[in-house]
């Protein structure tokens, strides 16, 4: 596979751009995934500290905190690798253009 080959910038974006990209979408979406779901509970109206009570092992309270993380990930390991992505690509040419950023 190598490297893509881009002809509007002319320049050649290194894939591992990409692959960072997805690193820091999967770490950050699973480091804060609980936080979201503590958030979205107290959004509805539910306290955090009773919903998670009912669950008497700290595993089981890891998979409340945790249910629904892999259709997050879905979301957010592709479109960190893009944005990512992009960013490289956009920095290479407004530097071949000498744009300030």
């Amino acid at each position: 596979m190598g490297k893509f080959f881009n002809k509007t910038a002319g320049r050649i974006i290194d894939p591992r751009t990409f692959w960072a990209g997805a690193g820091a979408g999967g770490i950050a979406t699973i480091a804060t995934y609980p936080a979201d779901v503590i958030t979205t509970m107290k959004q509805t109206g539910k306290d955090p500290k009773k919903e998670l009570e009912e669950y008497k092992t700290p595993q089981a309270k890891l998979k409340r905190l945790y249910s629904g993380v892999g259709l997050k990930l879905v979301k957010n390991v592709p479109q960190t690798a893009i944005v990512l992505g992009t960013n490289a690509l956009l920095i290479k040419a407004l530097a071949k253009k000498k744009i300030p950023i």
